[in-house]
């Protein structure tokens, strides 16, 4: 199963943290992303970003990085499509 809305509390012990994540509709924290964030911000540049996780808790880490590579591709591809390709 997929685990969108699903917040890892374990990365994240800070209750008031955890919550502003929920609140913004957010699945997990990426902090890898955060300083392309903090760049566009400030130059006032906007920025979405779409990630896959290739390594979810659940799985124990133990997919092949081939399968969970073509996996995470699919779903991007998936998400690109909905939210770019169907509004032309």
């Amino acid at each position: 199963p997929s685990p969108r809305g699903q917040i890892y509390r374990k990365a994240v012990d800070d209750a008031a943290a955890v919550e502003l994540i929920q609140s913004l509709g957010g699945s997990l924290v990426d902090m890898e992303i955060y300083a392309y964030v903090w760049v566009a911000q400030q130059f006032g540049v906007p920025i979405r970003v779409l990630k896959a996780v290739s390594d979810r808790a659940q799985d124990g880490a133990t997919v092949l990085w081939d399968v969970a590579v073509t996996a995470c591709s699919a779903e991007l591809w998936d998400v690109f499509q909905a939210e770019y390709l169907s509004a032309s």
